[in-house]
């Protein structure tokens, strides 16, 4: 057996290296904890992101719906007529400047969330009308059927942006809606 002045020392220098391990396993958790809390925070900022672009979406569409005739479309406010004249040329969607603009959209009221750090904005593209009928199919009975108002659907192309609570989260959806003709 070794004297108690030998061991002494060895005791210390064995501590030290377990509290520097205890140390370094601890620092790795939290670091760890807090990458968890960002990810969490950016995918639920994603999510309402997300969401706002959705009611925007729906909200387009109501506005397709509630249309008496196509003179809403002035190609202002984000509300484009069908055709490739200059004026009714579509924006680059992705271009985040387009969206500052406030002649190149409409606004969509968010829908309960007021944490969202700017308002859902849609732009609707009038398509024209698209025929939807074939006398050729069994079902269609009557020989001019593909005559009809009701073969023909108004045809429009609805992009929504929503931005999360922070300005940097944004979605961009796209969606196409039809309806009867005028």
């Amino acid at each position: 057996m070794r004297p108690a002045k030998q061991q002494a020392g060895i005791v210390l220098v064995f501590t030290l290296v377990m509290l520097a391990t205890l140390s370094v396993i601890v620092l790795n958790s939290m670091r760890s904890s807090v990458l968890s809390e960002k990810m969490s925070g950016n995918y639920r900022d994603s999510e309402r992101a997300h969401q706002a672009a959705e009611s925007a979406l729906r909200q387009a569409a109501q506005l397709i719906d509630n249309m008496s005739d196509g003179q809403q479309l002035t190609n202002h406010n984000g509300l484009l007529m069908q055709g490739n004249d200059p004026d009714r040329l579509e924006p680059d969607y992705l271009d985040q400047s387009i969206w500052q603009n406030a002649n190149n959209y409409s606004v969509a009221s968010p829908l309960g969330d007021t944490t969202l750090s700017a308002a859902p904005k849609f732009i609707i593209k009038h398509l024209g009308k698209q025929k939807i009928c074939n006398p050729n199919k069994p079902f269609d009975t009557d020989s001019n059927a593909e005559n009809t108002a009701q073969c023909y659907r108004e045809i429009f192309r609805i992009t929504a942006h929503g931005t999360g609570q922070s300005n940097n989260t944004v979605k961009i959806l796209q969606a196409f809606y039809e309806r009867e003709i005028f």
